[in-house]
């Protein structure tokens, strides 16, 4: 059943913290620019619970545990990278932890750690079964509430990529076969395993005795295509025996068949997909299926990447404080130029219009050219390159004609315009063709290097600190591999890194230009409340006579109340 949490506990004269500290930790503990304070006032306090609702039954089961803080847990783990034994730790015994958590007594309690686990095991599932990613959504109310709170500028934006290694270890394509049969086995319970043919049974039990790294290494090349054509037998009968209902692998183990292999027209028999047919988007683990294989090559710079990418959108205006407003995460075969226009949409529900934005040359294609192009669209497109060769041939235009220059031999030509929309010249006297063709791409493409090439250099610089942003938000990632596995849990990462920057940067915005008599709303109410009950308390310590048991300088402040 979900129901609202309060924003903080209330303070107890005999177990709130504050009372426990003397004038200098005081001090510190309940200063506004510390990063405890702030990362209350930005994240748990101002987490919108609302959101995570749809989670639990209206009418039925236990109250939930405060979301704000299962929330922010989260973000705090993946902020200080801890691993989860030490984000239990210091959420319960670290003071200014649990400050930053909104818990103000000495002895309150976090969330156990199975509720901690069952809220991401909610969130997960959420997901995959409707599509709606709450944690997002949670993110952006944050970044909208912050970029009003602090008028953030957002109609300047910049955006970049990178490509996540996922924590899987490289396996051939009999190790991957191998792999996701043994998974597919663990599945299955012995009324399961009973309806197995014996000599299939048999194989499995065999291949269950060792990892598949064991199983490979003897085998010669010969040997390794024979077992992967004879395995391929034993997919199709699984297949045919089970559904979906037998196993939660089913769906996995007919994804790899289809990948790995081909049947006759008659479907009686099974070979092996030839290896140039299958693309990068095929599964690279049995262990995580999402991730798929990427080959990205920059001139000297080479990546292999078998993950994720994740592109992050933040705005780049001339100000004290920029927020990182978006951030999407995908397979790693997705090309960059696919995030532009969601990165666009998601940026301007959060920060508002959006009128310029900078990438490099990644994001470029006909469809985002176009799209910036629009009648009614005030978006103008700054590339720091575009990619692929210069060429060998300039153009500009005569009157209404397109005169062409190659570069080569010097020769200048009218081109003449096709029916088809194209424009030829004739081609250089020895090629076998006699004519060269552009189209207007190509065209389109030589202005816009010209364009870019007078760009000043404060706007050709505007794009290059989004790679420190980059660096921020997965400065934890061990040489571009992720801890994680799956999509979703690889992407819950990325928004928790989000939000950690854009605290850390308020934080440092605060400490530099903060108005002096910022007083943060948690510091007014917990003051006024810890008066009003150390003002109540204290009388009736003076009944008892116990008010000498405690510090001089408390016995003063209760003194001071009483008068």
């Amino acid at each position: 059943m979900f129901r609202r949490s309060s924003e903080y506990t209330e303070p107890d004269i005999f177990t709130g913290t504050s009372q426990l500290l003397n004038s200098r930790k005081l001090k510190f503990y309940e200063s506004d620019l510390q990063w405890h304070n702030v990362f209350y006032k930005e994240i748990t306090s101002s987490i919108n619970e609302e959101v995570f609702k749809v989670l639990y039954p209206s009418k039925t089961g236990r109250p939930n545990s405060p979301i704000r803080i299962l929330v922010a847990m989260q973000i705090l783990k993946e902020g200080f990278n801890w691993s989860d034994e030490q984000l239990f730790h210091e959420s319960r015994f670290n003071l200014l932890v649990m400050r930053a958590l909104g818990l103000t007594n000495i002895n309150d309690e976090i969330p156990v750690p199975s509720t901690y686990y069952d809220f991401r095991a909610k969130l997960t599932a959420h997901q995959q079964q409707t599509g709606e990613d709450l944690f997002t959504q949670s993110f952006y109310n944050l970044t909208r509430l912050q970029a009003k709170t602090y008028n953030v500028n957002g109609s300047k934006i910049r955006m970049d990529s990178k490509l996540i290694s996922s924590n899987i270890a490289s396996c051939t394509r009999l190790q991957l076969t191998i792999g996701m049969l043994q998974k597919f086995f663990k599945t299955l319970d012995k009324r399961q395993k009973e309806k197995i043919l014996k000599k299939h049974l048999i194989k499995l039990e065999e291949l269950m005795e060792k990892d598949a790294q064991a199983h490979v290494f003897p085998l010669s090349n010969k040997e390794k295509t024979l077992w992967l054509k004879n395995l391929g037998k034993v997919y199709r009968y699984l297949l045919q025996k089970f559904s979906d209902d037998d196993s939660s692998e089913y769906d996995n183990l007919s994804r790899l068949y289809k990948e790995q292999y081909r049947e006759s027209d008659d479907k009686q028999e099974v070979t092996l997909t030839p290896s140039q047919e299958i693309s990068g988007n095929t599964m690279q683990s049995p262990h995580d299926p999402e991730a798929t294989y990427r080959r990205k090559d920059n001139g000297q710079k080479k990546q292999r990447i078998k993950g994720y990418v994740a592109n992050i959108t933040e705005t780049c205006d001339d100000q004290p404080l920029n927020l990182i407003s978006d951030i999407i995460t995908k397979t790693v075969v997705t090309p960059d130029d696919y995030f532009f226009q969601p990165a666009l949409q998601n940026s301007e529900q959060v920060t508002g219009q959006i009128t310029e934005v900078w990438t490099d040359g990644a994001y470029n294609s006909v469809d985002n050219y176009n799209f910036t192009q629009l009648p009614n669209s005030p978006i103008k497109w700054h590339l720091n390159a575009l990619q692929g060769e210069k060429g060998f041939y300039e153009f500009w235009w005569k009157k209404e004609h397109l005169m062409v220059k190659d570069l080569r031999t010097g020769q200048t030509q009218k081109a003449i315009k096709t029916p088809k929309g194209k424009y030829r010249i004739d081609d250089t006297p020895g090629n076998k063709s006699r004519y060269r063709y552009f189209n207007s791409t190509t065209i389109k493409n030589y202005f816009r290097r010209l364009e870019i090439e007078a760009q000043p250099a404060d706007v050709k610089n505007k794009r290059a600190n989004v790679e420190s942003t980059v660096h921020h938000a997965f400065y934890h990632l061990k040489g571009s591999k992720t801890k994680y596995r799956g999509l979703i849990k690889n992407h819950i990462f990325n928004i928790s890194r989000a939000m950690w920057v854009n605290f850390k940067r308020i934080q440092t915005f605060l400490s530099n230009y903060r108005p002096k008599k910022l007083i943060s709303k948690m510091s007014l109410e917990i003051q006024n409340l810890r008066m009003k009950k150390m003002t109540k308390f204290s009388m009736q310590l003076l009944n008892f006579g116990l008010l000498m048991h405690f510090p001089a300088n408390r016995r003063m402040q209760f003194a001071k109340f009483v008068a």
